[in-house]
């Protein structure tokens, strides 16, 4: 997802604002993995991101990031199960959100900085971004998911757009190891479950 188009960064914030009760749901409630479970939209420099983020103090890092993979390559689902009532509903939810005034002087300065610092100096690209929303179809949003986020791709292995961030206590490393054993295969761990495309 290393691009700003307004096209991508819509898709983006759709794609977190359907998964993030579903990710809970499934992660908090269902397997009770951890408290802290969520799904944000986490722009950087205006290239949209999604965090897919669970703290747990009982399952290891591996297993939870197995559970994220499973969860991203089925999220397509959720778009193939919704109505049209509950996709336009979700579009407006959203598209509201972004209409809301700001709250003080203080964030609006900030929203225009903001703006002022990507050279986005006429100051419409919130309007630009709801019409792009409002414009999206279902179908849109799924390729999209299929596409930038799942790790399959019509049963391939695919290098999908994502990295994933670990740490764990050491009990989860194996003691019987001398400390560069430890450090290696966590970093071939972590090797493994992580890739990105520029």
């Amino acid at each position: 997802m290393a691009e700003r188009e307004l096209s991508v960064i819509a898709k983006t914030m759709i794609v977190s604002q359907i998964l993030s009760p579903l990710f809970f749901q499934e992660m908090r409630t269902e397997k009770q993995f951890g408290y802290l479970v969520g799904v944000g939209f986490v722009p950087i420099n205006r290239y949209p991101g999604i965090a897919f983020y669970i703290q747990s103090p009982n399952i290891a890092a591996t297993e939870l990031i197995s559970a994220m993979t499973d969860f991203i390559n089925q999220g397509y689902l959720a778009l193939k199960e919704m109505d049209v009532k509950d996709w336009q509903y979700l579009q407006h939810g959203l598209a509201g959100q972004l209409q809301e005034k700001d709250t003080s002087l203080r964030i609006r300065s900030q929203r225009f900085w903001a703006a002022i610092c990507n050279k986005e100096t006429s100051f419409k690209q919130k309007q630009k971004l709801i019409d792009t929303i409002l414009t999206l179809t279902q179908q849109d949003v799924e390729t999209f998911i299929t596409e930038q986020l799942s790790t399959q791709i019509a049963g391939a292995e695919n290098k999908a757009d994502r990295f994933n961030l670990m740490s764990f206590q050491e009990s989860q490393v194996t003691t019987d190891k001398s400390p560069d054993e430890k450090f290696e295969n966590c970093v071939k761990s972590i090797t493994n479950k992580c890739s990105i495309k520029f």
